[in-house]
């Protein structure tokens, strides 16, 4: 096997478990700064064109793949819109009310992503189930970047509230 299938194998693992560390931080209540919003749902799409880059890296234009993960974007989106959250913009902090959702949607996300790459380091090939992966780990990567994506912009709009640690 070339060394590109264990790097994109190897990388997908570990910007998924960057993916729950990151929606680890944001936890309820927790005051973090308001770039952190992102680094969830950028991380796990950096996962996801690692995961679609090798065999072929023709699949990272597949229209199939990438419609499933506008429809995860756009559940992700409007979790986004309607999350409760605080911002200091001041001192460009952030604190979520509930963040449940993100930490469960990540933790299923490195789970399918260890679980693919067992699979394929046992067999050292390309897994049969590949597409299987690839499709709940891009509905659940659009979701977290349409979450992180919306919840960062909705941070810079929302009423001041002054943030304390």
């Amino acid at each position: 096997m070339p060394l590109a299938f264990y790097l994109s194998d190897a990388a997908m693992v570990i910007l998924a478990l960057a993916v729950v560390a990151s929606a680890r931080a944001q936890r309820r209540h927790k005051i973090v700064k308001r770039w952190v919003l992102l680094l969830p749902g950028l991380l796990a799409a950096l996962a996801v064109v690692a995961d679609l880059a090798f065999p072929q890296i023709m699949d990272l234009v597949n229209l199939q793949i990438w419609t499933a993960g506008v429809v995860g974007f756009l559940i992700g989106g409007l979790r986004g819109q309607f999350m409760r959250l605080d911002s200091d913009h001041n001192w460009g902090l952030v604190r979520t009310r509930d963040g449940r959702d993100e930490l469960w949607v990540a933790y299923f996300f490195a789970a399918v992503a260890i679980i693919h790459f067992g699979i394929e380091m046992h067999i050292q090939t390309v897994s049969a189930i590949m597409p299987s992966g690839v499709l709940a780990m891009t509905l659940t990567g659009g979701y977290l970047l349409g979450r992180s994506l919306i919840g960062w912009i909705r941070a810079g709009q929302v009423d001041h509230v002054d943030l304390r640690d």
